[in-house]
């Protein structure tokens, strides 16, 4: 996938004349499953909120959706077509024009 490749390789940076990795990769494999788990927490969060997912990620799909709804009772679930996880990158004036229209809600 030359999107996602493309995406991580951003990752990579020279320090010193090598090639080294931005992200802290052993922290990451480290903590893995605290990094995936979602939060625990009692309360809920009244205001607005966006969850702009990617139509094609199951990072914020129907199983997680009463999960959010507890927490965020005011959430908007927003899935841009044809993108996945990156979606801010695979497809920016789509993930612009999402963030854009809610903003433009809170002004009203």
């Amino acid at each position: 996938d030359t999107t996602l490749r493309q995406f991580i390789l951003t990752n990579l940076v020279e320090k010193e004349g090598t090639v080294q990795w931005r992200l802290n990769l052993d922290a990451i494999i480290t903590d893995f499953k605290e990094i995936m788990a979602f939060p625990e927490c009692g309360n809920s969060y009244q205001g607005p909120t966006l969850f702009l997912g990617g139509q094609n990620s199951n990072y914020i799909g129907k199983p997680e959706e009463p999960e959010i709804q507890r927490l965020f009772p005011n959430a908007k679930i927003q899935h841009v077509p044809n993108a996945g996880h990156w979606l801010h990158s695979e497809k920016p004036k789509e993930f612009l024009a999402a963030v854009n229209s809610f903003l433009e809600t809170l002004q009203n």
